[in-house]
């Protein structure tokens, strides 16, 4: 499989300029995985790390010298997910700034500060990208946060005051509301759009005004009580569980029904708690401090995947039993397998097509998902622009269409290595996941390195 390790497409920022919040990624990060920053010490630099559903050890994301940033922290995850960018803080040199990272390595730098002096903390963003909340000294002392909205206006004095009191938490279906608490009982729902409350309220009656956090479907919040008591509540403000036997903080959504939290007094460690049945289960990172985490919530590409597989189990019940399976992740596919029927149906984050499997080991594209989710009536939802690969191979298509015919072929994967066979030209098009290098297969079966994909990708204007 491609991997491009940490490229770095820093956003060039002027004095006055705007950050593109509209940043999208070419991946999703692997849902029920946590992203956490740790350090080794107390007096070592902090790092971001991924530790994946099941466990194991920790992944470093931030291990290649080139990349700019260092003591990264704070990371945060949009509601829903659904555009697949974590953002954190980090150092640049003296100062301190705001970021966003792709699940394929690719960073952005989303403030500066020309005049020097910034310090940018805490991000938080709202659903759609359309707001950013952070904390900056850039109006003096003491710090407060401001809010950037429809790109992030650079310079001293840019962004607005936020109208409430701090800590909030954005709306999961209002891309301009959010909740912050009126008093030490009471949440109140916010439009930034009409500078207004709506009238909506929650009493969950907490006290010491613990931040908040929403569920994806927004059914659900979870909070800190005194004596750092993580508690869920429903949206009547009843309480639907607590986990008093640890002291927590730092309270993230998995999916609708779980949890991630962190222990105030074990470091090295955090958990994942069941909201239905009460069942903890501890996440060992054994060597790590953790200062912070969050969890990488589904994404809408993800939630549509869902959708149109339910659906599927439904209208081919003779192809996909038992139903209710849950989604797995091998490779670049999304997939539920089906025991009864030894088959499989899956989605490629390559080229979002629905592809299946059945008894007999053929691998069929069946399909864009897009096509799927109309049938299905699932809702449409913006798919992620085309991997690197599906965009050189769409360009050698163009360009050599004498070696490559005909056009608009699947892409596949074999291993881990993505290719395309044209049946008119008896030829494949292939990168290899052991370099990184295009392989060219003629008709007479020769196969021909051609080079580093890099040095493809920018002749493609694929970058």
């Amino acid at each position: 499989m491609l991997n491009v390790k940490w490229l770095i497409p820093l956003i060039a920022l002027s004095n006055f300029g705007a950050a593109h919040a509209d940043v999208n990624c070419n991946q999703f990060w692997q849902t029920g995985s946590v992203i956490i920053s740790a350090r080794s010490s107390t007096s070592a630099p902090t790092h971001l790390y991924q530790v994946y559903k099941e466990g194991g050890k920790p992944i470093l994301l931030d291990q290649t010298p080139s990349v700019p940033f260092s003591n990264p922290a704070s990371p945060y995850f949009p509601p829903n997910g659904q555009d697949g960018l974590l953002y954190f803080d980090a150092d640049i040199g003296t100062r301190h700034f705001i970021f966003a990272l792709c699940a394929d390595g690719n960073a952005f730098q989303l403030t500066s500060d020309p005049y020097g002096g910034g310090v940018d903390r805490n991000p938080s963003v709202s659903i759609g990208k359309k707001h950013l909340l952070f904390l900056t000294n850039r109006r003096g002392t003491p710090s407060q946060y401001v809010l950037a909205e429809n790109g992030i206006q650079q310079g001293p004095g840019y962004g607005n005051s936020f109208p409430v009191p701090v800590p909030m938490a954005w709306s999961t279906n209002n891309p301009d509301g959010f909740w912050y608490w009126k008093d030490s009982v009471t949440l109140a729902a916010y439009d930034l759009s009409r500078q207004s409350d709506t009238g909506q309220s929650i009493t969950p009656g907490a006290t010491n005004r613990s931040p908040v956090f929403f569920s994806p479907d927004g059914a659900l919040l979870a909070l800190v009580k005194p004596n750092n008591i993580v508690t869920v509540y429903n949206f009547q403000g009843v309480k639907q569980m607590d986990f008093p036997s640890i002291k927590g903080l730092n309270p993230s959504w998995s999916d609708n029904g779980t949890l991630v939290f962190a222990d105030v007094d074990n470091p090295s460690v955090f958990y994942r708690a069941d909201v239905n049945t009460g069942v903890v289960t501890p996440i060992q990172t054994p060597g790590l401090q953790i200062t912070g985490l969050y969890a990488v919530p589904k994404s809408s590409w993800s939630l549509a995947s869902e959708c149109l597989l339910n659906w599927a189990e439904k209208a081919y019940p003779a192809l996909l039993a038992p139903t209710g399976s849950p989604m797995a992740v091998w490779s670049t596919y999304n997939y539920r397998r089906y025991a009864a029927r030894n088959s499989y149906v899956g989605v490629s984050t390559v080229n979002n097509h629905v592809y299946f499997m059945g008894p007999d080991g053929n691998l069929q594209d069946v399909g864009s998902l897009s096509d799927w989710l109309l049938k299905a009536g699932c809702q449409q939802v913006p798919l992620p622009p085309p991997h690197a690969t599906e965009c050189l191979f769409n360009w050698a298509e163009r360009i050599y269409p004498s070696l490559f015919a005909p056009s608009g072929t699947s892409t596949a994967i074999a291993g881990d290595d993505f290719y395309r066979y044209y049946s008119t030209t008896n030829t494949n098009l292939q990168l290899s996941s052991v370099d990184n290098h295009v392989i060219y297969q003629r008709s007479d079966g020769v196969y021909q390195d051609v080079g580093p994909i890099t040095n493809w990708l920018s002749i493609a204007g694929c970058q």
